[in-house]
């Protein structure tokens, strides 16, 4: 049995940010969806069946779990990684994201790094297709 490509949409208006993570998305094959804003990512990710999803909290102008709330409606099999500042996560209760399954990643990450995450990430939902498990990747769990 063959296991269907990857998907991954990203939500950035930030283009320096946008080059880092094409940087680590290409090698990763799959096809790969950008949006430069929320609004028309909320609209179109019915379109879509991405596995991951990229966001930038900057450029979404709400706050993290609002942004969480709005993905999670749209596109509740995904795995989410919001992206922000490093200090946005670092006070206690700072962030709601892990109620919602949301990864919270600096932006300082690197390509490399963000590459093996998402790897990772990948290698997890082709287990969980594999054996028809349900629910989120291990990563989130």
């Amino acid at each position: 049995m063959a296991t269907r490509p990857h998907h991954i949409c990203t939500i950035t208006s930030d283009m320096q940010l946008a080059d880092l993570w094409r940087v680590a998305i290409e090698p990763l094959n799959g096809s790969h969806t950008a949006f430069d804003g929320l609004i028309t990512a909320l609209r179109r990710l019915g379109e879509h069946t991405p596995d991951i999803i990229l966001a930038d909290l900057s450029a979404a102008g709400i706050s993290d779990e609002q942004l969480a709330i709005k993905v999670r409606h749209r596109s509740p099999d995904s795995d989410l990684l919001v992206f922000g500042e490093a200090d946005d996560w670092t006070e206690p209760g700072a962030s709601e994201l892990s109620n919602w399954s949301v990864t919270a990643v600096a932006r300082e990450t690197g390509a490399s790094q963000l590459r093996a995450r998402l790897k990772t990430i990948l290698d997890e939902r082709a287990k969980v297709d594999k054996c028809h498990w349900t629910g989120v990747t291990q990563e989130l769990r």
